[in-house]
């Protein structure tokens, strides 16, 4: 059974809510310890992993607001920070809209996204069937290293245009976070054409900017 379908991500902090409280104090006091050595510092991007349901993002975040808050006021500083969540899951794809109202930002990871949608896993897919399925051009292509442009990619696409629909002058759809974008092959550069305008500020790449992840 692949771990990720457990009690992990955001499930495991809604049964402990102690431990997003405590990273969200600690991703503050972090930056704010940057801010004074430098007098500048990292933009706050708090991301909340594994959402398959809104009231899970509305719940996490005014945990995660309510400890960033307090630890703003108790230094008397402030900072531009962010609460998002990672699309990972293929019922997050589909009401994307209704995620979207407690998320400043999306990101597609679509490495567990697409275990989920085609149902393996990639730990043991990669050493057992899959490679014969490649071999034998049952795939096309392991989509574990470019995207699944039919099934995942229309997740993605769904999600990311619902997610604009509800939110469009926001950034709640941003880039992907995965191995595929970085394959130079057709598929991925038609899924990144699809995606990439849903971003006012344009897509980020994978290596770019790292979000903190709850």
């Amino acid at each position: 059974m692949n771990p990720m379908l457990g009690t992990r991500g955001v499930r495991l902090a809604m049964l402990y809510p102690e431990i997003p409280e405590m990273q969200a104090r600690a991703i503050i006091r972090a930056a704010l310890a940057v801010l004074e050595r430098e007098g500048e510092t990292v933009g706050v991007e708090i991301m909340i992993p594994l959402v398959a349901l809104s009231q899970e993002l509305e719940t996490q975040r005014a945990i995660v607001v309510a400890a960033v808050e307090d630890e703003l006021t108790k230094a008397g500083r402030r900072l531009d920070y962010t609460v998002g969540t990672m699309i990972e899951l293929p019922r997050a794809a589909l009401v994307a809209d209704q995620i979207a109202g407690h998320a400043d930002f999306f990101s597609f990871g679509t490495n567990d996204l697409t275990q989920t949608a085609i149902g393996i896993s990639r730990d043991d897919a990669e050493n057992g069937f899959l490679t014969s399925y490649v071999m034998d051009h049952v795939l096309e292509r392991n989509p574990f290293e470019s995207i699944d442009v039919d099934g995942v990619g229309q997740l993605v696409s769904i999600g990311v245009e619902r997610g604009r629909g509800a939110k469009p002058a926001s950034s709640a759809a941003s880039a992907v976070n995965t191995a595929a974008t970085r394959t130079p092959s057709s598929s991925s550069t038609r899924w990144a054409s699809t995606t990439c305008p849903a971003r006012r500020s344009g897509c980020r790449s994978p290596g770019s900017r790292r979000r903190a992840r709850c």
